[in-house]
């Protein structure tokens, strides 16, 4: 029931005196209650932690790492970090890379005009808080079949590129070569998510986000992001349903890290 956020860097070299780089890996476990208060978002809770120097690099590691506390909280959106990548990289290139998450079972190794940190927490920022729990994802470490995360930066190496595209279980999302087309957007949600940045309801956006529904799946998002896409294109009839879906409830669910 908890949940990993890990940080991978280089630490000086490695101890047998081969020349290699030491590979330092600090992973920072919370339940489930201390994400929430960081909105699920892993990539806000990890900066919160690197903040207060947990996260550092440890010369020699104790035999029992110390619990740490972080009293800081996170937004449910990032609207102004947001709303810089809408103009950087596209709001469709974004509803694609959410549609592309939440539709492929696999791994998607995705690239955009952006860091993969900056897509990541883009992504993160367009997922309702309850379902932000079932996205793992790195964003440096290479690809390997023992890692088998849902996100993950596409290289640059054009060779490397070629070798992910055969595997059978990954996904290339190379959103500087996609261009915009309504008829690839086929995710209620995906849909949604264009409509509002495009029409730069970041704002909006949150408000929904914002507000708790304990019970929402990923199962059920595309029926919610219909309602939302709705309540866009019709705002009086979109608000008599959300309002009708509100009392009726939706199916409940839960996330495993």
């Amino acid at each position: 029931g908890s949940f990993c956020v890990s940080r991978t860097m280089p630490a000086g070299w490695e101890y047998s005196g081969r020349g290699g780089a030491r590979v330092y890996t600090h992973c920072l476990v919370v339940p489930a209650e201390i994400l929430s208060r960081f909105a699920n978002n892993p990539l806000a809770l990890a900066r919160a932690a690197a903040a207060t120097g947990a996260l550092d690099v440890q010369a020699r590691v104790p035999p029992v790492l110390r619990a740490m506390d972080v009293a800081a909280t996170a937004p449910a959106v990032h609207q102004g970090s947001l709303a810089q990548l809408v103009e950087q990289v596209g709001a469709w290139q974004l509803a694609m890379l959410v549609q592309s998450v939440l539709t492929t079972s696999g791994t998607v190794a995705a690239t955009g005009w952006a860091s993969a940190e900056q897509l990541i927490a883009g992504l993160f920022d367009c997922l309702p808080l309850e379902c932000r729990t079932a996205i793992s994802f790195s964003t440096g470490l290479k690809y390997s079949s023992r890692r088998p995360f849902r996100v993950l930066p596409l290289p640059s190496d054009p060779a490397t590129r070629r070798r992910l595209a055969h595997r059978p279980n990954v996904t290339i999302l190379d959103l500087t070569s996609q261009k915009p087309c309504s008829h690839l957007l086929v995710h209620n949600w995906a849909r949604f998510i264009e409509q509002a940045l495009s029409t730069a309801q970041v704002s909006l956006l949150a408000d929904e986000l914002s507000q708790p529904r304990a019970d929402l799946t990923l199962g059920n998002l595309p029926a919610f992001g219909l309602r939302l896409l709705t309540n866009l294109v019709h705002p009086t009839e979109g608000r008599a349903e959300a309002s009708c879906c509100a009392e009726g409830g939706w199916a409940a669910g839960s996330s495993e890290a």
